[in-house]
């Protein structure tokens, strides 16, 4: 599949965590695609690309969610990264959850 070339920003969502790792393995796979496209002259800019973690610890992933991420990629500089449904006081890189989506 390929992504338009009108789209201007993107959310990549991973239900994973590792430890590690640069990033979450399905927003390095989009990454990667996208930097091809843009080599290979396909592109000639790439979207806003956000990475998250969602559903850890078996936490509910919801419309509101949903909107904690939308509301993050209107932002002038969003999150690179971020974990969203659950609240991380280690990392600090919970989204705020809409109370009344």
């Amino acid at each position: 599949a390929i992504i338009p070339t009108t789209v201007q920003a993107v959310a990549v969502l991973d239900r994973t965590k590792e430890p590690g790792a640069l990033a979450e393995p399905l927003y390095l796979d989009v990454m990667t695609a996208l930097a091809e496209s843009y080599s290979l002259g396909q592109r000639k800019t790439l979207p806003r690309t956000i990475g998250g973690r969602y559903g850890l610890a078996s936490k509910e992933f919801d419309p509101a969610c949903v909107i904690a991420i939308f509301n993050e990629l209107t932002l002038l500089n969003p999150r690179k990264r971020f974990t969203v449904g659950i609240f991380d006081d280690v990392t600090q890189l919970s989204l705020s959850i809409p109370d009344n989506p």
